[in-house]
């Protein structure tokens, strides 16, 4: 079996991929366990990311401020 390459999955969950080939990935999510599994995993990292957004992003000024000191 031909697995699409992490750079095509990635793709895939950004939605950036042309309309067939994205059909052709999900079809290929629905057959192989272990893709399923890879990109089940993306895709909770992503909504990981997703829900802490603003908690990662530094406060405009938080770097001048730590510099003055």
């Amino acid at each position: 079996m031909n697995h699409p390459t992490p750079e095509t999955w990635m793709e895939y969950l950004y939605r950036e991929l042309p309309a067939r080939q994205h059909k052709d990935c999900a079809r290929h999510l629905e057959d192989c366990a272990e893709c399923r599994a890879q990109v089940d995993a993306w895709r909770s990292t992503q909504a990981l990311l997703d829900t802490d957004r603003g908690t990662l992003a530094p406060r405009a000024g938080a770097f001048r401020q730590s510099r003055l000191i």
